[in-house]
């Protein structure tokens, strides 16, 4: 059934729950214009077990193109994180969201973003072993560190 071109109908079916697990953008209901931009935000726990990566390139949103990778380390109780923000058009509301494999808690997030290094740990929602990263009015390229004890 998926058989055939990239723009046939069963493909589309497959293509669009996966952007939508990599990527989700958000729109104001009232004005229609683009809001957020969500990332990693379903993806499964088992892509972030120790040594895997997930990367997603130049993928386009209403904002620019989004490049991120994220990639776990140390049994999963590290994650680096690359992250390149398009500056094209502003971003009210960008989250990440990091779902690791094990129950250990979040013990801090260190953002270097090219000017300095600066721990954002109270930038984080923690809820039942899901981790949402507040990343507003951050644009550029993005280098984030995520321990767990």
């Amino acid at each position: 059934a998926f058989y055939g071109a990239v723009c046939s109908a069963y493909n589309t079916a497959f293509l669009l729950p996966l952007r939508m697990m990599l990527l989700r953008e958000s729109f104001n209901y009232e004005t229609g214009e683009p809001e957020g931009l969500h990332l990693a935000q379903a993806t499964p726990r088992q892509w972030l077990e120790s040594g895997k990566r997930i990367t997603v390139t130049n993928a386009p949103t209403c904002f620019g193109p989004v490049s991120y990778s994220i990639e776990s380390l140390d049994n999963a109780r590290e994650i680096r994180i690359v992250l390149d923000v398009p500056e094209r058009n502003p971003i009210k509301m960008l989250r990440m969201k990091l779902r690791p494999p094990h129950s250990l808690p979040l013990h801090s997030v260190q953002i270097d973003n090219s000017t300095t290094t600066t721990n954002i740990t109270d930038q984080v929602l923690s809820k039942q072993n899901e981790h949402i990263i507040i990343l507003d009015g951050y644009t550029g390229r993005l280098n984030l560190i995520a321990c767990f004890e």
